[in-house]
């Protein structure tokens, strides 16, 4: 955004609420059958059988680069072929592939017909994925374990481009709200799902009492 500022964004769902003061609603670009369920049930997992199709329905014949800023599906946007494409990529999807026995207990869709309908929506995702992660010009990753994920999952090689954090957004008086009483700690910044196993974290901090931990 700071290098394109008035580049419009494509997303496969958008709520306004949430992101409205960072991404302004003029800017955004969304796909129609995705952000259609999303509004109904506001759950983007009930999006997963259409974010294909969905990324694959943008409209991206005009732009001579794509920057796609990735986790899942917008790999598998269709560029020109004189389009230079680049994905920076924060992992390949974990549920389609190193956690996606974890994703089904998650979700509580591992047994029965709901792991049967589950297993077979991602092996034809996994197909696609892999298809997909072709299509690109330029391969970025943001760490070194993502960079390995790339290499096993989709055979590409990538370079790491770390990502820049504006500093500035977190001084005073931000600092004044997270004034701690100690300042020997360890920091763990994470979304508390259940296949990030914070409390694998947690417990073993309960065993050190001379040792802090903060999560955020």
């Amino acid at each position: 955004m700071l290098m394109y500022p008035n580049a419009p964004i494509y997303t496969l769902m958008y709520d306004e609420e949430k992101v409205g003061s960072v991404f302004p609603k003029e800017k955004i670009h969304t796909a129609k059958n995705t952000q259609n369920i999303y509004q109904l049930f506001r759950n983007q997992r009930y999006c997963l059988p259409f974010m294909a199709k969905a990324v694959e329905s943008f409209d991206l014949s005009e732009y001579d680069v794509v920057i796609a800023s990735h986790s899942a599906f917008v790999h598998g946007a269709i560029t020109k072929p004189e389009t230079k494409f680049i994905i920076y990529y924060h992992t390949p999807a974990r549920y389609m592939w190193d956690r996606t026995n974890e994703y089904k207990k998650e979700i509580k869709w591992n047994t029965g017909i709901k792991r049967w309908l589950l297993n077979s929506i991602l092996y034809k995702l996994r197909m696609w994925d892999y298809q997909a992660s072709q299509r690109h010009d330029i391969t970025l990753a943001n760490s070194l374990n993502v960079a390995q994920r790339l290499k096993k999952y989709y055979h590409l090689d990538s370079q790491v481009v770390y990502p820049n954090v504006d500093i500035r957004r977190f001084q005073t008086p931000m600092e004044k709200a997270f004034d701690l009483p100690f300042s020997n700690y360890t920091i763990i910044i994470s979304a508390l799902t259940e296949f990030k196993r914070v409390d694998i974290a947690l417990h073993a901090f309960t065993q050190m009492p001379d040792k802090n931990l903060v999560i955020v």
